[in-house]
């Protein structure tokens, strides 16, 4: 039976500590933000002025802290002193009633004043471990098919009233048919959880009972089944305190959620980071897998701590959630997968809750991709058409990047591109908006994969485009007139402009059409120059 089948009691409307504790969390992360304090006083003061109320309606499968004990169906007949049940009433403080159910907190060694009742851990404490404000549930479960099944009562880590131990873990299980009862408890940590001050037995409908203990510190020891047998006729219980302990797999807080912040593609092992809720653990397993199943990382992290810095090995847990980057070096197997569990401790690591559900596979790229430059092409004034190949043996091409400089071992670069999408083949071709100004240039590119591996640059290919030229006039000439029309030729990138002797004249002017030859300009001679002399004509960039 799984854990979808959980069955719990819970409230139809919270009680007034209830929403105490949540508004007090909530206040105080309020108050970390900065907000105005003065709302948090107003709304709680409004909420302890309403009437709540302490009903409670099954309309839940857990609860958190009950004043009246909580009736809840057992599935099954059961028989307690030779009584037959259907029900049950559980109560916070460890106790479990089969009839006229009443709110005991303060335990007393047996006969106690509540008749039927099975005091599984009699002792003041609370369902609700308050590591900032998270609550441990009470949980219930029937396990098994008729007409073997068996009703399981759980207190997870119970905070002991005016202390800060907690419980352990306490199991209550009846058995279907046979009627017998088994008390159970591991992860007892401390005088409390040892029975210091509890009361563990059972008691009858008419004051006859069975204790194992009244606040006698080591009356049970982690561990330990205690199994109460009914004689024939239900009249008395055989008590065996070495019983067989039997693990409840199912009946546990909600396994952590566990999710994946980073790249889904990774070529070292610290690129890989997680992140989950902090509350209500205080320490976490983390376990990462291969698809093959081979462990990379088995590491348990507490809350406390704070390991390795920023972005390499770095444990971090603040406010509500930790993230945790995977160490540096650990060695990767180029294409294989990655997946990951977290499971938490409300202890510190002594036991341990089920595990989240895996993470999102990550894959390792460890090559880089293989590019080649072929060819490239002016297309017009700003952009140049390249022909290339480009392959990766991974993740994936992502894009080809680009270099632009003056010299071949591009101690000049005059421009970079930082790269465009790109498929996978042997002649591919790509626009690059380069706005060219250099009469020569060397160009090459690297490509850059998913998982951010960058290849070498390839060999460079130099670019150049020839001086512009005049065709009219070829030579020397002597004009005797003032106005005077040169044609030339230019590539279509080049900015031009005519000099006469030394100065430029008629401005910058505009790029040619490629391969043409029209008039690049009319210069306009001065007035005052009457006389006969020589232009040397000359077109620079």
């Amino acid at each position: 039976m799984g854990i979808d089948n959980f069955q719990k009691a819970g409230a139809g409307g919270l009680l007034l500590m209830q929403i105490w504790h949540m508004w007090q969390m909530a206040c105080r992360r309020l108050f970390e933000l900065n907000l105005q304090k003065l709302v948090c006083f107003l709304v709680t003061v409004t909420a302890l002025l309403m009437p709540w109320s302490k009903s409670w309606a099954q309309t839940g499968d857990e609860w958190d802290w009950a004043y009246e004990p909580q009736e809840v169906e057992l599935g099954f007949d059961f028989e307690f002193y030779g009584q037959s049940f259907n029900k049950v009433y559980i109560t916070e403080n460890g106790t479990i009633q089969f009839s006229n159910p009443q709110a005991i907190k303060t335990p007393t060694c047996l006969p106690a004043s509540q008749n039927n009742a099975l005091y599984v851990f009699w002792d003041d404490f609370r369902a609700d471990y308050e590591n900032g404000g998270y609550f441990s549930p009470l949980m219930y479960e029937v396990q098994g098919e008729a007409p073997n099944r068996r009703f399981i009562a759980e207190w997870a880590y119970g905070r002991f009233v005016g202390s800060t131990e907690v419980t352990g873990i306490i199991h209550a299980i009846l058995y279907e048919g046979s009627n017998q009862i088994q008390l159970q408890y591991r992860d007892l940590s401390g005088d409390r959880s040892q029975a210091s001050q509890a009361t563990i037995g059972i008691q009858g409908p008419a004051g006859q009972y069975e204790q194992i203990g009244c606040a006698q510190l080591g009356a049970i020891r982690d561990g330990q089944a205690i199994l109460f047998t009914p004689d024939v006729q239900g009249a008395s219980y055989a008590v065996n305190l070495q019983a067989e302990y039997e693990d409840i797999l199912y009946i546990n807080p909600d396994p952590i959620r566990l999710y994946y912040t980073s790249n889904f593609y990774i070529n070292k092992s610290e690129d890989m980071v997680f992140g989950w809720d902090l509350y209500p653990s205080d320490a976490f397993n983390l376990i990462v897998w291969d698809a093959d199943d081979n462990v990379l990382l088995n590491k348990v992290l507490h809350a406390s701590s704070d390991e390795g810095s920023v972005g390499e090995n770095q444990f971090y847990c603040g406010g509500y959630f930790c993230s945790y980057n995977l160490p540096a070096g650990l060695e990767l197997v180029h294409n294989q997968s990655y997946h990951a569990q977290l499971r938490g401790s409300l202890n510190g690591g002594v036991s341990w809750h089920v595990f989240s559900e895996m993470t999102t596979a990550v894959t390792a790229d460890l090559v880089a991709p293989s590019v080649e430059l072929k060819s490239l092409e002016i297309v017009d004034a700003t952009s140049i058409k390249i022909i290339y190949s480009a392959t990766d043996d991974g993740t994936g091409m992502q894009h080809v990047a680009m270099q632009v400089a003056t010299d071949a071992d591009f101690t000049d670069i005059v421009y970079e591109y930082q790269g465009f999408a790109s498929d996978e083949g042997d002649d591919l071709s790509a626009w690059m908006n380069y706005a060219y100004r250099e009469p020569v240039a060397y160009i090459r590119i690297a490509g850059v994969d998913y998982a951010g591996n960058v290849s070498a640059y390839t060999t460079p290919i130099r670019l150049e485009t020839g001086a512009a030229v005049i065709n009219y006039p070829t030579d020397d000439l002597i004009v005797s007139h003032q106005a005077m029309t040169v044609t030339g030729t230019a590539n279509p990138q080049d900015a031009l402009a005519l000099y006469v002797n030394g100065a430029i004249r008629g401005g910058h002017l505009q790029p040619m059409h490629k391969e043409s030859s029209v008039p690049l300009s009319t210069i306009m001679l001065k007035e005052s120059t009457v006389f006969m002399y020589a232009l040397r004509i000359r077109i620079q960039r």
